[in-house]
């Protein structure tokens, strides 16, 4: 099936459901990924049927992975759904499928998601989307036909959506004309796909974690970098080790020795509940591998979160403060063995 016809088809599908749905609230989830952190959303399913199933169309077809954070006001909105950045670190437009009617209904308060759309056109709405930074109801709320809020942050996420709004914007031309830019200065410095503020957005399910998720996994686009996950059902832990090497002291042309200086082991544990994982992250620098001397040295240096989509599929955020990075990277196996057991579990 084409992406338009999956949307004709996701719309018509949304109204038989609308109208045979109970008046009982239901949600659909979805984790928006950010380098600020991850934003776990619940969707109004039942109160917007037509805007949940268009703004899953997307999500579901991958056009919301790398889309670009192109506007921040703020207390007012953070804006994206319109514009990818591609592997070649260009900007493109999403392709968009029929706009969706207009559904207002909940206000545009803090904390909320909402349909853009065209000045004058109440019913315009595709694949663009902004987040309530603060009460806009009043405005928001009473002009083209009022901005249809379809779904709402968990409120213990709602430092990331400071995190965002405190990112300093830049003036280029339109459509970028409030675009925010991280590590970067302005004077002549060559904006690069390193300074954009990048989202990604995954849908969550009723999905617990369980001891299938025990294996490898990594990310396709760092591929030199390992991730162990194991689950202590028994204790209601997790655990993660995690190998990489200390930015810029690796010789990209050679192949490093076991135990070289730069190399650094990160390990994590902490709780889990459901689908989400709070880990306290550790770095050790040092020792030799297979020898006793020098001993390693292990310190405390962040955290992690860890959202498991299903039983291929998680959202890892990283924060490691005192070297000043936070980032968020999608996780997948390296093999799929375990995909069955671990979906058996999930079942039980």
């Amino acid at each position: 099936m084409s992406y338009k016809s999956f949307r004709y088809a996701a719309l018509a599908g949304a109204f038989v459901a609308f109208l045979a749905a109970p008046l009982c609230s239901r949600a659909t989830e979805v984790v928006i990924n950010t380098a600020y952190g991850l934003i776990e959303v619940d969707l109004t399913e039942n109160a917007t049927p037509l805007t949940v199933a268009n703004f899953m169309g997307y999500v579901r077809d991958g056009a919301y992975d790398k889309n670009l954070i192109h506007r921040s006001v703020p207390t007012f909105i953070f804006q994206s759904g319109s514009y990818v950045v591609t592997g070649e670190e260009q900007i493109a437009d999403v392709e968009t499928g029929p706009p969706v009617r207009n559904e207002f209904g909940a206000s545009n308060v803090r904390g909320t998601i909402a349909m853009a759309k065209l000045g004058g056109d109440p019913d315009s709405a595709t694949s663009g989307w902004f987040i309530n930074l603060a009460d806009n109801s009043t405005n928001l709320d009473n002009q083209n036909g009022g901005f249809t809020v379809f779904g709402r942050v968990r409120e213990a996420d709602y430092d990331v959506l400071d995190a965002i709004e405190a990112v300093q914007t830049w003036r280029f031309a339109p459509p970028f004309s409030e675009i925010p830019l991280r590590n970067f200065n302005g004077g002549g410095q060559p904006v690069t796909a390193d300074n954009f503020l990048l989202v990604s957005i995954s849908e969550l399910s009723d999905f617990d974690i369980n001891a299938g998720l025990n294996d490898a996994w990594y990310n396709q686009a760092t591929d030199g970098q390992g991730f162990f996950i194991n689950v202590f059902p028994e204790i209601g832990q997790l655990f993660i080790s995690w190998f990489t090497f200390e930015a810029g002291d690796v010789d990209t042309g050679l192949v490093p020795n076991l135990g070289a200086a730069s190399h650094r082991w990160f390990t994590a544990s902490g709780p889990f509940d459901g689908n989400r994982a709070e880990l306290t992250l550790y770095t050790t620098r040092g020792g030799v591998f297979d020898r006793g001397t020098p001993s390693p040295v292990t310190s405390e240096s962040g955290r992690i979160e860890l959202i498991f989509a299903n039983c291929n599929l998680a959202e890892l955020y990283y924060e490691l403060p005192e070297q000043n990075l936070a980032d968020s990277i999608r996780l997948t196996r390296v093999a799929n063995d375990n995909i069955a057991l671990c979906e058996a579990l999930a079942e039980d």
